[in-house]
């Protein structure tokens, strides 16, 4: 009888064990606060490939088998047959800064790149429409602006802001304005966009984006915590 209630209890630890591992594996990043962050390392546009470069990864870690991914078209519809591959260049089996995604596209075309955790699926990176294929035809240039302008009597006043800007998104807390990104180099087809919030100092904030000299969009917000954004494809 002893032997047995020995037996009952070991069983007891070693099923609470096992029940308590998978749970902190089930929630392991439950939160979706992961942030992952890349740049165009390289791209090689006779074969439509673009080779992504880690810069950050925030939060929880994530496993080189633990992400899905998806190629999709300016309609968002998926590109089925592209390809990615992972590049551990710091073989741990992590993604970390310095490694690297290749992604090929199976057509020419602007395409979003969308990462996600899983299985729980939570979206950890997506990046601005990206051109995988240059065209054959003359690339024609032109000269895009972003501005947010703002009027205050604080010396505490500042802006969370975000924009998107040569294939690339970037985000910053406590900008002063004015402020402004400009580019001569721009490509058909690119998105350009900024978003600002206001922190309450601001009697006004306003967001204008200029291409080649033509003032295509603005917006204003006289709102303590007003927000203001524009955006447009070149």
């Amino acid at each position: 009888m002893r032997k047995i209630v020995i037996l009952l209890i070991a069983l007891m630890v070693i099923s609470v064990g096992f029940l308590s591992g998978c749970e902190e594996s089930t929630n392991y990043g439950d939160d979706g606060v992961t942030t992952l962050s890349m740049f165009i390392d390289k791209r090689e546009t006779a074969s439509r490939r673009i080779t992504w470069m880690v810069s950050q990864i925030e939060g929880a870690p994530v496993a080189d088998n633990g992400y899905t991914w998806s190629l999709l078209d300016s309609y968002g519809t998926e590109d089925y047959d592209a390809t990615l591959s992972f590049n551990d260049k710091n073989d741990d089996n992590y993604i970390n800064a310095g490694d690297n995604f290749v992604v090929t596209a199976s057509s020419t075309g602007y395409y979003v790149l969308e990462i996600s955790r899983s299985p729980i699926g939570y979206l950890i990176f997506k990046s601005a429409p990206v051109n995988y294929a240059i065209p054959n035809y003359p690339i024609y240039r032109h000269t895009v602006e972003l501005e947010v302008t703002g009027s205050t009597v604080s010396d505490e006043a500042y802006v969370d802001l975000s924009y998107t800007f040569d294939d690339r998104t970037y985000s910053y807390d406590y900008i002063s304005l004015p402020w402004s990104r400009k580019t001569t180099r721009a490509e058909e087809g690119e998105w350009y966009y900024v978003y600002a919030q206001n922190n309450g100092e601001y009697l006004y904030i306003e967001a204008t984006i200029t291409i080649d000299g033509r003032v295509v969009e603005t917006d204003i917000s006289y709102s303590d915590y007003g927000v203001v954004s524009v955006g447009s494809f070149v």
